[in-house]
C-alpha cells in the first residue's frame, strides 16, 4: 500500500510541475554573470525564463531547471522590451529579481530568498549600495 502511495504522490507531483510549452511565450537571455535565482548559484549563460502564476521557471541548454517562486508584480508597459533585473549587493551576490515580458499584463517580481535576506541584513550592504542590473531579452518559443 505505501508502495502504491509513493507512486500516487510522485506522479502527482510531476503533473503539476511546469512545462514550458505552457508558458509561451517566455523569455530568452545570455547572462553573462552568475548569480542566484532563489537560493541556487547558477553560472553566466544562456537561459529561459517562463512564468506561470506564482513560480518562474529557468532552463538552460543543457537542460537544466530551477523554479522560483514570484509576487505579483507592478503593471506591464506594453511599449517596453522584454527584460530580466537583478539587484547586484556586490560582485558575488547577485539575485535574479524581476521578469519583464511586455506581453504579459503584469511583471513579475521574485520573492527574495533566505539567502538574498541574510544578505541584506549582512555588512556588505550597508557597505555597499545594492544596484539593479538589467539584462535586455527576447522574447523565447
Amino acid at each position: 500500500m505505501e508502495k502504491h502511495l509513493g507512486l500516487v504522490a510522485c506522479l502527482v507531483v510531476l503533473l503539476t510541475l511546469p512545462i514550458p510549452a505552457q508558458f509561451a511565450p517566455g523569455l530568452a537571455a545570455d547572462i553573462p554573470f552568475g548569480f542566484y535565482a532563489g537560493d541556487q548559484w547558477l553560472p553566466a549563460g544562456k537561459y529561459e525564463f517562463f512564468a506561470e502564476g506564482r513560480m518562474v521557471t529557468l532552463w538552460s541548454p543543457d537542460r537544466f531547471v530551477c523554479h522560483v517562486l514570484v509576487l505579483g508584480g507592478p503593471q506591464a508597459d506594453k511599449s517596453d522590451r522584454p527584460s530580466i533585473a537583478f539587484t547586484k549587493y556586490s560582485s558575488d551576490r547577485i539575485f535574479l529579481a524581476r521578469l519583464h515580458n511586455p506581453i504579459r499584463t503584469v511583471a513579475h517580481e521574485l520573492v527574495k530568498s533566505k539567502r538574498e535576506r541574510e544578505v541584506v541584513s549582512s555588512r556588505v550592504v550597508s557597505q555597499n549600495k545594492p544596484e539593479t542590473v538589467v539584462i535586455l531579452a527576447r522574447l523565447s518559443r
